[in-house]
């Protein structure tokens, strides 16, 4: 096995991610024109603990700590994962703030298909688009239903599947 690793480095902040990530962990900055490259040092893809979010205006101090990454790992491709912050939504084009660009089926998917936010310690997704559904362990979604999700859970947003992995400080 091999030390060399590819990743995607943020032009906006500078910040590593993981090859196949589609926005920057630490920014948001859209990825998915961003060549991977090989990893300048061999450091750990950053943890949640370790990511500062840009402030949100309100917010009295310069960054506010992300305490808490729900990543989408795809059944088809586990290589293929999304790192998804409090808030943001997933679908097929940049009308979502995730973009799931090289999943299975990806077609099928909505523009904007779900929003997967928390409250407290708990992760909830929730369907958002006008057709299709969302499976959470087996159980049909077609409404704007609040499902909680936990660790190792399996997401269907229509056709695609994804593994829940919870990474929190």
């Amino acid at each position: 096995m091999s030390d060399i690793v590819m990743v995607r480095y943020c032009p906006q902040c500078e910040a590593e991610n993981v090859k196949k990530a589609s926005v920057c962990l630490k920014c948001g900055f859209d990825l998915s024109t961003v060549r991977a490259v090989f990893r300048r040092t061999q450091q750990e893809v950053p943890t949640a603990q370790q990511i500062d979010e840009p402030a949100r205006e309100g917010d009295n101090v310069g960054t506010r700590r992300v305490d808490s990454v729900c990543i989408l790992e795809s059944l088809d491709d586990p290589a293929l994962r999304f790192g998804i912050l409090d808030g943001l939504t997933v679908g097929r084009t940049c009308a979502s703030d995730v973009v799931l660009t090289g999943t299975h089926d990806l077609d099928c998917i909505s523009s904007r298909h779900a929003r997967f936010f928390r409250r407290a310690d708990q992760w909830y997704v929730q369907h958002v688009g006008t057709t299709n559904f969302i499976k959470v362990d087996g159980v049909k979604y077609r409404g704007d239903d609040e499902v909680a999700i936990y660790n190792n859970y399996i997401v269907f947003l229509a056709l695609t599947g994804f593994r829940v992995i919870l990474e929190e400080d």
